[in-house]
């Protein structure tokens, strides 16, 4: 008896997202209420004749009734939702485990997704990990399915693809023939990004031998684990999201760097240099999400000084893991500035120019106003004349930060008069020329007098005259 429950058990197991296993659950559920209804029907009866209720034995057979299409109803509703896709919360990062495999290799693939579940655990910091199987009346053959999946199910990464026994000389060994994972990304990625990726599956081990079962396993599910945490990871990146990506990102490389010393194949080395570099940006974008929301507020000058030294602190550490990245030189150059180390702030945005793209203009506009401040001329001159050339200094969000930051510098620094001659060059050339001749009328109204600063009363002057031509060519065309 014992044995044909155990194989009832079995059977409603395996079976019960399928038609078959409604059947089963329905009629299983009938015969516990014809249980329950005979036992506790001929209470309720005479507690319903106790209470006075007219006609309580007339009633009686249409409540039962109607009781047994409720519990038959919560059956289907309870059946509908088991072979559905499961549901992740919010806060959480949903992976989802789905391969094709035939039965006789089920516990084996039970016991990855346990390894799998606790590796993926195991590297829980500050985040939530969430690993769910997908129903066996489920499955994923292609990128798209996993993609339209995913999104039902509010997960991030899908890992899917065929898994196989085979028998060879060293015994018999299971695992994946083929392996896809898929995730979703906000952002169309690059031919590079996606050779990236690739790479890091290269070398893994998908496999486990009988012989080595239990260790390999371990490394089957580490593996896994490694390439859909970096998965993850790129993910929140590419979504804006860098807090959360430096949260994960920050722990792989560690494992890297932990699991895989020495000299390493080229994919793998490839693999490896890339977290590294998306770890840095995440760690220099965390900092410059903060400073903006300080900059668009205008309290750039009420920041926390020992926020901007946390600043540092993670540019220092993103510069130390990529160091021929220009960003982080840059955001480097804006926190020293605001500690008060001018030479330092000049240095880092020399370092941004030697590094950044030819088309990149933000750290020649960055300069020309390091040298604006300090006041020489000739240098912010040549700087200004180098960046706004370049297409990229078209880019609105950026001359609209640089506008923001010299604005309220000028407040902060009233003694700085020849700032206002920094701020009219960027109106005049990106922004309000009306902003520009008002900014150059208060210069020339109230004059620096050093003699050293001479040079920029000259520039008001000539930039003032040509934008007074300027605007009045303007008008009469109009």
């Amino acid at each position: 008896m014992e044995k044909y429950l155990i194989q009832f058990l079995e059977f409603i197991r395996k079976r019960l997202v399928f038609i078959d296993g409604l059947l089963v659950l329905l009629i299983i559920t009938g015969l516990i209420y014809f249980w329950v209804a005979k036992e506790v029907g001929c209470h309720v009866l005479q507690i319903a004749k106790s209470c006075g209720l007219p006609n309580a034995e007339g009633l009686a057979d249409p409540f039962f009734l109607i009781g047994l299409a409720v519990a038959l109803f919560i059956s289907f509703i309870f059946w509908c939702r088991h072979r559905s896709v499961p549901k992740f919360g919010k806060d959480e990062f949903g992976i989802l485990f789905a391969p094709d495999f035939d039965e006789e290799i089920e516990r084996e693939v039970d016991r990855l997704f346990v390894n799998l579940r606790h590796e993926i655990k195991s590297h829980e910091i500050g985040n939530r990990f969430s690993l769910k199987r997908l129903p066996a009346n489920l499955s994923i053959s292609s990128a798209s399915e996993a993609t339209v999946i995913l999104r039902n199910a509010g997960g991030a990464v899908a890992v899917w693809g065929t898994m196989e026994q085979q028998s060879g000389n060293d015994g018999r060994i299971t695992g994946f023939s083929h392996i896809s994972i898929t995730f979703l990304h906000p952002a169309l990625l690059s031919e590079s990004r996606l050779e990236t990726l690739a790479f890091s599956m290269v070398g893994r081990k998908f496999h486990v031998n009988e012989r080595t079962q239990i260790i390999d396993r371990k490394m089957m599910a580490r593996d896994i684990g490694l390439i859909v945490r970096n998965m993850l990871g790129v993910a929140l990146m590419l979504g804006l999201k860098f807090k959360e990506a430096i949260r994960i990102l920050g722990p792989l490389h560690a494992n890297l760097q932990a699991t895989l010393p020495g000299k390493r194949p080229l994919p793998l080395q490839c693999f490896c240099l890339q977290v590294q570099y998306d770890l840095a940006y995440s760690l220099t974008k965390a900092t410059s999400e903060q400073y903006r929301e300080f900059l668009f507020k205008d309290y750039l000058y009420e920041i926390p000084q020992p926020l901007i030294e946390r600043w540092l602190k993670n540019v220092d550490q993103a510069i130390s893991l990529d160091s021929q990245n220009s960003l982080h030189f840059i955001n480097k150059a804006i926190y020293l500035f605001l500690s008060g180390d001018i030479e330092g702030a000049i240095t880092a945005e020399k370092k941004a120019d030697k590094l950044a793209p030819r088309a990149s203009s933000v750290q020649n506009i960055s300069l020309a106003f390091l040298y604006n401040f300090k006041g020489n001329l000739q240098l912010s001159r040549n700087q200004y004349r180098i960046g706004l050339a370049k297409k990229t200094s078209y880019n609105e969000e950026m001359i609209s930060q640089c506008l923001s930051f010299i604005r309220q510098t000028i407040a902060k620094f009233p003694e700085k008069k020849q700032l206002r001659l920094a701020l009219a060059v960027l109106e005049l050339r990106r922004g309000s020329k009306e902003v520009a001749i008002r900014s150059l009328e208060e210069l020339l109204a109230d004059p620096p007098r050093s003699p050293e600063l001479q040079g920029f009363i000259n520039e008001a002057r000539n930039l003032l005259r040509e934008s007074k031509y300027s605007e009045s060519l303007d008008k009469e065309r109009e």
